[in-house]
């Protein structure tokens, strides 16, 4: 994961240079919004994507299978808000909030936009402190990145593929 982290760290900072795709974001065009977003939502992703609860059983199987938490995986893409019943109080939740929570330092992504609300309604659901604060904010000059089904689709089929090798 590191190796990969990295290399998608330095793809989404070339990404944004004036020489590249910059312009592109700025106009929030979709297709370098997407690789953008993906890119930085690399290490998260490969967490949650990852994570198992107590039994073994991985979190995104789990949800699929009970039917509840699965827009939990979308949040990423900003463009999915959970309704209230796939906030319950579960393991694999927490986990995955908690995930989402270390990494919402960065404006230009649309977790940034769905996060806090998410956070401070399951908050108050399950307790004060259930899931973390996010750290300071980090503005990013680039701005926010809208982005649609089109990254909701790649995400979905990275969670899978994570699965899959995992």
């Amino acid at each position: 994961m590191d190796k990969c982290k990295t290399d998608f760290g330095n793809f989404a900072q070339q990404m944004t240079l004036d020489s590249n795709c910059r312009t592109d974001l700025q106009n929030v065009n979709p297709i370098a919004s997407q690789a953008y977003v993906t890119f930085m939502s690399y290490e998260p992703l490969q967490t949650v994507g990852c994570s198992k609860n107590t039994n073994g059983t991985y979190c995104y199987v789990s949800a699929l299978y009970n039917k509840k938490g699965i827009d939990l995986f979308l949040l990423p893409s900003g463009s999915v808000t959970p309704q209230t019943e796939e906030l319950a109080c579960t393991e694999c939740n927490q986990k995955i909030l908690n995930t989402y929570a270390a990494y919402d330092t960065n404006n230009a992504l649309p977790l940034y936009q769905v996060f806090p609300p998410v956070r401070d309604q399951i908050n108050q659901q399950c307790g004060a402190d259930w899931v973390n604060s996010p750290a300071n904010l980090v503005t990013n000059s680039i701005g926010r990145v809208e982005v649609g089904s089109i990254l909701v689709k790649a995400l979905i089929g990275v969670i899978g593929l994570l699965i899959a090798s995992g």
